[in-house]
């Protein structure tokens, strides 16, 4: 099974776009979503920046994996293949920013994070254009991209409607991620 879930793209036919796999792994993720949501509305400041801070840990341990995976069966003739260098993949140092970084550092991540991942996120959930349609849905790639995707449009709704966006024209702001 194990072989399964690492095979290189030509040994197991893949998922596609708008298939049955696809559509349910899509409506899994919709409410895993949903119910992470559902669970975050009353957390607080610190709660979610732990979350953030595992999620940073995780997805880098994820992507180091994927890295690894992409150069062993030598998938190295485009850079972007095997390094984190995609719209996307900024949601990663994102993280790193909003979990642990201050006053620009965070901002500069919680922009990206309330601006682009909600809609980039979906935008890859609905069509996805690069792991369903090389690999069959319970292929690590595939897993990763979905989950990735997920968690970029979770975030994306928890800093656009519970963390309050700080500014110079707000300066009283109660909000721990900015002070």
């Amino acid at each position: 099974m194990l072989k399964l879930f690492f095979a290189p793209e030509t040994t197991e036919t893949a998922c596609g776009m708008f298939t049955l796999p696809h559509i349910i792994s899509l409506v899994l993720c919709l409410a895993l979503i949903c119910a992470a949501v559902y669970f975050s509305r009353k957390l607080s400041d610190g709660q979610i920046k732990k979350i953030i801070r595992i999620l940073a840990y995780a997805f880098t341990a994820m992507e180091i994996i994927k890295i690894i995976y992409k150069i062993a069966l030598g998938y190295t003739d485009k850079l972007d293949y095997f390094l984190p260098l995609s719209f996307c993949s900024l949601f990663i140092y994102c993280l790193w920013l909003c979990g642990y970084g201050r006053g620009l550092a965070y901002k500069i991540g919680a922009a990206f994070v309330r601006g682009g991942c909600i809609v980039g996120g979906l935008a890859f959930l609905i069509v996805p254009a690069t792991s369903l349609m090389m690999h069959p849905v319970y292929h690590y790639l595939s897993i990763h991209s979905m989950l990735f995707h997920s968690a970029m449009v979770y975030l994306g709704i928890i800093f656009f409607f519970l963390i309050p966006i700080c500014t110079n024209l707000k300066p009283k702001c109660n909000s721990t991620f900015i002070n």
